[in-house]
């Protein structure tokens, strides 16, 4: 049985292994019946997919540092913690300002707390553990409760002027 990471607009996300084995048992239990989308001359445009797949190492990568009782983490998933990520090795993270998600514990329960950003020096130099992938799974379930959209936002005004 395929591992679901994710949903995203009802299409699973899943490792390129659970793709390709997703696709193998769907080609054996249905019948093509032919609906693919088409370009305006009649070709197939692209092949029907019921799930998509990520790099599980990417997906799961992070960076994390203690600071007191709060749990600060550096994921992977925006542009800007993958690159940071990446840039750690030669101490160029591409940014002056990383941001992290801060946790706390609160009654035994790890919890959201702020988003707070460091410097490229503090994460080049505190940021240099990784939590494992189950760890991470925790991470990511309490941000997606937190963030729906993926990420945090402003308030939204309308026109001023």
């Amino acid at each position: 049985m395929a591992e679901v990471i994710t949903n995203v607009k009802g299409t699973p996300i899943v490792s390129f292994e659970d793709q390709r084995d997703l696709g193998q048992e769907y080609l054996r239990n249905h019948v093509d019946v032919g609906l693919r989308k088409t370009n305006p001359d009649g070709s197939i445009a692209r092949s029907r997919y019921h799930s998509a797949a990520v790099n599980m190492d990417w997906f799961y990568d992070n960076r994390f540092r203690m600071a007191g009782d709060r749990l600060q983490v550096v994921i992977a998933q925006p542009d800007e913690g993958w690159r940071a990520i990446k840039g750690i090795k030669n101490g160029n993270v591409g940014t002056k300002q990383v941001r992290a998600y801060e946790f706390v514990r609160d009654d035994k329960v790890l919890k959201f707390n702020q988003v707070v950003t460091v410097s490229d020096d503090e994460f080049v130099s505190d940021f240099t553990d990784k939590l494992d992938k189950e760890s991470m799974k925790v991470i990511l379930k309490i941000l997606k409760k937190e963030f729906p959209s993926g990420g945090p936002s402003v308030p939204e005004r309308k026109l001023p002027i």
